[in-house]
């Protein structure tokens, strides 16, 4: 309970001492300046976790506390050397919605888009992207998958999308799962679009993930 108190203290401290009203006008309006001067907010941000977060991979690994692992001292970025890993098996399983209007549904049930194959496309195009996770997402490594499946069902109020991606590696293949996903889901609403823009994409998740020094992970329902 003091950790979570400290985390949200953390928080609270950040938002006061470097962000001001910035995410008051990030949701309630466009602010030219708060553009114009990205880089300066980037540099603030990682000058507050240096001092304040004092993020420290060896110290934490002593108190047995989770570390963001691309990130070093100084909040500089860096892409994790995995190269003294063991590889082993793993796997990982996630999901996402598409929620859409009556008349889509209706067409995708029916096959009958002016595009062609709206739920065979999206398959396709989440397999692809499950292949080029490491060039979309930049400090993601480059994976050899031994599997990506993809399966839709087409449910009561849009289509449910659930990847399996599977590798031998040093690294885990969360993010392959998760962009599979995702670009199945944008797949869907490109071929649907003309018929309804109100589609929402949402509920992107991980379900599932084993393998490599973290072991096992379920999301609890």
């Amino acid at each position: 309970m003091t950790k979570l108190i400290a985390k949200h203290k953390l928080i609270l401290d950040f938002y006061q001492l470097e962000c001001g009203n910035f995410f008051y006008r990030m949701f309630n309006g466009f602010d030219v300046k708060i553009c114009l001067n990205y880089q300066f907010v980037v540099r603030r941000i990682r000058i507050f976790f240096y001092k304040h977060y004092q993020i420290n991979n060896q110290e934490g690994a002593e108190m047995g506390e989770k570390q963001l692992t691309h990130i070093q001292h100084g909040g500089k970025l860096h892409m994790v050397d995995v190269g003294e890993k063991p590889i082993t098996h793993r796997r990982a399983v996630a999901s996402a919605l598409i929620q859409m209007a009556a008349a889509p549904l209706s067409l995708l049930k029916e096959n009958d888009l002016k595009k062609g194959d709206a739920l065979s496309t999206a398959k396709i195009a989440g397999i692809m992207a499950a292949k080029k996770t490491a060039e979309l997402i930049p400090l993601c490594h480059p994976v050899f998958l031994s599997k990506i499946e993809i399966e839709l069902s087409i449910v009561e109020n849009g289509v449910l999308i659930q990847s399996t991606a599977v590798c031998d590696g040093k690294t885990g293949v969360e993010m392959e799962a998760l962009t599979a996903c995702s670009i199945a889901a944008l797949t869907i609403y490109d071929m649907c679009k003309a018929v309804d823009k109100k589609m929402v994409i949402g509920e992107i998740k991980l379900l599932h993930k084993s393998g490599g020094k973290s072991g096992a992970y379920n999301l609890k329902k």
